[in-house]
């Protein structure tokens, strides 16, 4: 609705032209009545109306002085004259100064509302440009910041310290960034929960998008990046603002502590950097370093860095020779030790001692991945990891337990050995989990638990029975329930719903859909014609 307001001097004369025509069938709602010149602007200077219909001569304020008054106290109101025949000149002098149109006395309904379709066209055309010119300043901003954004996340997953090689003009000119002289910090924000990577996007936005809408005041600029189950926030200010920088991040981190309920079992860990002035990647280093301080102090909490970082420790004293060799030993089948043994004796030191530094134990778990994913080449072996170094280097970094940790290292080793392992080996593996398919296919059976009854990783255990059998588990499970069922319903007196559930399907409208697309027949229907 275009917002309208009606000036007379008269109050019949307002009366009449509100009562004229029905307004809000053309798009028009009248606000607000005026009887004269200073009524009407106190009316205009409080409403900010979008139109105004206004007499020309007025006792005290005339229309044209009304109109010139209003300039400065709502710029954006536009104004259509009403004036007599003798008023034509004041009309015209109007008109020069920006009014949409004029009206003669008696306002006659026809031109009225020629008038008001006239009007709404062009206020629609305005609005129109208006919204133009604002979604493409929004694009404009959209596209800066994810020029931004995407310079820097290219640093973070190759070389972040390669962002102190250049001067912050370049920088600036790159990303169409406005980075000046002052401090930088990075505020590292992660989340940690049980559930799958795709339920943290929606988290992880809004988290960057507070962090944008809460620092930019504060700030020369800013720039915040998604990295897998964090959010990783850098902010450039005025050292006068250093506090109230650090504030608002704490804040931040105790608003979505509190504020992620759709994430089962969530944590939510802050890890703040140090202060740089020059080397704007050590601030990165030591947030991340805070995070992965994690796996010892815990999560749910702020690891501060910002002011005594640690300094960087050695993997010598971590990781041995002795220990590259029990690796070396376990994937080539040349020990008795299992997967988890070897794994555990590796991270007792770091485990159950106080460190120089919390992060020493993803210090190790790195140095742990870089020897065994090198191990194929330096050993002359051909192996074909299910995933490169790097993802399996960003899972290690989203896990937040000793446990987990254990956990997925025993299993990487396990997959490398049974990569390595001769044919015969995977072989036997395969008949292994055949058997025991034949025996419990009617049971609940899960990748994970096939994977510990053979100690192979459960995604090479899937892969090995299809390569094998070829046929995948879940389907030669499906086909061992409906052999099964066609034999009981031709050999007992069970009802559907009894067989449904003696073959391992709870739910009978399930069972009798999938035999039915193997069979062409539902249940009832076998029976009747077989049997």
């Amino acid at each position: 609705m275009i917002r309208t307001i009606i000036v007379d001097d008269e109050y019949w004369v307002c009366q009449l032209i509100c009562d004229l025509i029905d307004w809000n069938s053309y798009g028009f709602e009248i606000v607000g009545q005026a009887y004269n010149g200073e009524e009407a602007l106190a009316s205009i200077s409080s409403q900010k109306p979008d139109l105004v219909f206004t007499d020309v001569r007025m006792p005290g304020l005339s229309g044209l002085e009304l109109i010139e008054k209003c300039q400065p106290l709502s710029p954006d109101t536009k104004f259509v004259i009403i004036s007599g025949h003798s008023e034509f000149e004041y009309a015209k002098s109007a008109m020069q100064n920006g009014a949409l149109g004029y009206l003669l006395k008696p306002v006659d309904p026809e031109e009225l509302t020629d008038l008001l379709s006239s009007i709404k066209s062009s206020f629609s055309s305005v609005q129109r440009k208006a919204l133009e010119d604002e979604q493409l300043k929004r694009q404009l901003l959209d596209n800066r910041l994810k020029l931004k954004e995407q310079y820097f996340l290219s640093l973070l997953k190759e070389d972040i310290c390669l962002i102190d090689q250049f001067p912050l003009a370049l920088i600036n000119d790159k990303c169409s960034s406005a980075f000046a002289r002052g401090q930088f910090q990075v505020f590292q924000y992660t989340i940690d929960s049980s559930v799958a990577l795709e339920y943290f996007d929606a988290s992880l936005s809004a988290i960057s998008g507070r962090f944008y809408k809460d620092l930019s005041a504060l700030c020369y600029d800013l720039v915040s990046v998604k990295l897998h189950t964090s959010v990783v926030c850098m902010a450039n200010f005025q050292e006068a603002a250093f506090s109230e920088v650090n504030r608002t991040a704490r804040d931040i981190f105790y608003f979505f502590k509190q504020n992620l309920p759709h994430i089962p079992d969530c944590r939510v860990t802050l890890g703040i950097g140090c202060v740089s002035d020059q080397y704007i990647s050590r601030s990165f280093v030591t947030a991340r370093e805070a995070i992965h301080a994690r796996i010892q102090v815990g999560t749910n909490r702020i690891i501060d860095l910002s002011e005594a970082p640690y300094d960087s420790v050695s993997m010598d004293a971590y990781f041995q020779p002795k220990d590259r060799q029990a690796i070396l030993h376990y994937i080539t089948g040349t020990t008795d030790k299992n997967a988890q043994a070897v794994i555990r004796h590796i991270f007792e030191k770091c485990f159950y001692r106080e460190l120089p530094n919390p992060s020493v134990i993803m210090k190790l778990v790195h140095a742990v991945l870089k020897y065994i994913y090198t191990l194929p080449v330096s050993n002359n072996l051909d192996v074909s990891p299910s995933a490169p170094l790097e993802t399996a280097w960003s899972t290690a970094e989203a896990l937040s337990s000793r446990e987990q940790i254990l956990d997925y290292l025993t299993c990487l080793l396990e997959e490398f050995k049974a990569l390595c392992a001769p044919p015969d080996t995977s072989a036997t593996a395969a008949q292994t989990i055949l058997a025991y398919l034949d025996k419990h296919y009617q049971k609940e059976i899960s990748l994970n638990n096939l994977g510990k009854l053979v100690f192979l990783n459960e995604k090479y255990v899937s892969e090995l029975f299809k390569k094998e059998f070829d046929v995948t588990i879940t389907d030669y499970i499906a086909g061992k329930r409906l052999e099964e069922a066609q034999r009981l319903l031709l050999n007992s007196a069970l009802s559907i719903t009894e067989i449904a559930e003696q073959v391992g399907y709870r739910d009978p409208k399930y069972f009798a859909k999938l035999f039915k697309r193997r069979c062409h027949v539902s249940p009832a229907q076998y029976r009747k014609m077989y049997k």
